[in-house]
């Protein structure tokens, strides 16, 4: 008799440790689930916050070149672009200064053999829509497109042309790779 209630007693005891341990483990998993799900969207926002501040800083150094080269899109002054276009070549990961002039193809770039090249369509669609600066990314860089438009000294060159009008685009690429 006390053989079998010892033996009933330690089964039980068993029992008790395999629900214990199973319960343990199921807790655990819903634990670690929610963990590696909260590690997920952590990891999401970080990687957009990135993202975002990526694309600011590649908007922040178009809008410096932009300031810069505004001068050098007068009439006659395409050697002071180019000459601006070469001094790109010091800033780390600047693959690409272009001016898209009027056609929608590339007067003036930093890297001659995209001289001729046309912008796409959509592009050049969304800037003339929006008048804001466009913004595409390939594996490897940002597309930043800044649209331009006429102002009064542009239309004492080209009397064809209204203030405001939309004229061509600057653009830059730059690399992802420092980013």
């Amino acid at each position: 008799l006390f053989f079998l209630f010892f033996s009933l007693f330690i089964l039980s005891m068993l029992a008790v440790q395999v629900v214990t341990i199973r319960q343990t483990t199921v807790q655990f998993n819903d634990v670690l689930r929610s963990f590696q799900a909260s590690m997920a969207a952590i990891q999401r926002v970080a990687a957009e916050s990135f993202h975002d501040m990526s694309v600011q800083a590649a908007r922040d150094l178009l809008l410096e070149i932009t300031m810069a080269a505004w001068d050098s899109l007068q009439p006659g002054e395409s050697e002071k672009f180019l000459y601006l276009a070469r001094q790109q070549d010091a800033i780390p990961d600047l693959q690409e200064f272009s001016f898209y002039g009027p056609d929608g193809r590339v007067e003036m770039s930093s890297v001659p053999e995209a001289k001729g090249r046309a912008i796409p369509p959509d592009v050049w669609e969304e800037g003339q829509k929006t008048k804001e600066v466009v913004i595409r990314e390939d594996e490897g860089a940002y597309l930043l497109f800044e649209p331009l438009l006429a102002n009064g000294d542009m239309v004492r060159c080209h009397p064809e042309w209204k203030v405001g009008q939309y004229y061509g685009m600057l653009h830059i690429r730059f690399s992802k790779e420092r980013m």
